[in-house]
């Protein structure tokens, strides 16, 4: 049984998520059908916002962001694999805002993600344009790089304008405004009234949100290459 037949029974296979080549680990948080299945996802993040947040500089940001973007690469390609089979999937950060606008790029990559597969990445003009687009890929996520791929699967905004409202302001996260975000997320889904794969960072536990919609599981899924929280 693959994941679409999964999820279109509207029941979590264990068994069968916990075999994905992607999965390192698979925790039923709260019992209850229908489930919010939440795949952690660890983020792409520009450089510069990493040397803020890091408070580092020179060598050590080089080195340190590398390994950061080599873990958020190794997710994603996990992440992937989970995925793959899904007919849709709530996408953390895809909002009713911004959702035509990802749409418009997606579309205009289409044709440059299919063009650089053919490249060699033994030349160096080539390896250099490889590395461009994957940072782009890396910044767009797992379920939008499927779809350029070619696969049949369908983004679903996991987020409205409480997105906006609870970005850190100075770095500073605000927890009242990102819990408002968290509640909003799990109302979203469970309105829908299907189990649902949801991407969203390690960071997040909705499992307070979840309590509040009776009958509902939570299922937190840990891709491989995940580094410690």
């Amino acid at each position: 049984m693959n994941l679409l037949i999964l999820l279109s029974l509207l029941a979590v296979d264990f068994e069968t998520l916990s075999a994905n080549a992607g999965v390192a680990k698979v925790e039923q948080i709260l019992p209850g059908e229908p489930s919010i299945v939440h795949i952690a996802n660890w983020h792409w993040t520009p450089k510069a916002a990493f040397a803020e947040a890091e408070g580092l500089e020179g060598e050590d940001l080089d080195r340190e962001y590398a390994k950061a973007m080599a873990s958020a690469d190794a997710v994603q390609r996990s992440v992937k694999m989970i995925i793959s089979d899904a007919p849709t999937v709530y996408v953390e950060g895809l909002t009713d805002q911004n959702k035509s606008i990802v749409a418009v790029e997606l579309k205009a990559l289409r044709s440059v993600h299919r063009d650089l597969q053919t490249l060699d990445s033994a030349d160096s003009d080539a390896a250099i344009l490889i590395a461009e687009h994957r940072v782009r890929l890396l910044r767009l996520g797992a379920a939008a790089e499927l779809q350029l791929d070619g696969r049949p699967i369908k983004l679903l905004p996991a987020e409205g304008a409480e997105h906006e409202a609870a970005r850190p302001k100075d770095g500073v996260i605000d927890e009242k405004l990102q819990a408002v975000r968290e509640a909003a997320i799990v109302k979203r889904i469970t309105k829908r009234g299907k189990t649902a794969l949801l991407l969203l960072g390690g960071g997040h536990d909705l499992r307070e949100f979840v309590k509040q919609h009776e009958g509902w599981g939570y299922v937190r899924v840990t891709p491989k290459g995940m580094p410690a929280q």
